[in-house]
């Protein structure tokens, strides 16, 4: 299982991981559209490794930062809005 499948199982739902893969995408694009990165169809191992390790350590930081703040609980017809 990859590191966003974990995070949507953790999150209980898909949106959190849909929405960090298309953040993800615009600022690939970004970088790409202003010169900073380019386009390849190979990719070389300490690339794959960097953005693999980049991946998993945002989307843990993410979902610590979800839990302490309470966005992935349960919401009830019993909650309250604050």
């Amino acid at each position: 299982m990859d590191s966003l499948g974990v995070f949507a199982w953790k999150t209980h739902g898909l949106e959190a991981g849909s929405a960090y893969h298309s953040v993800n995408n615009l600022i690939s694009f970004y970088l790409v559209a202003f010169g900073f990165d380019t386009i390849s169809s190979t990719v070389a191992l300490p690339d794959f490794a960097a953005d693999m390790a980049l991946t998993i350590i945002s989307a843990a930081l993410l979902y610590y930062i979800g839990t302490k703040n309470g966005w992935f609980e349960e919401k009830t017809s019993e909650s309250k809005l604050i």
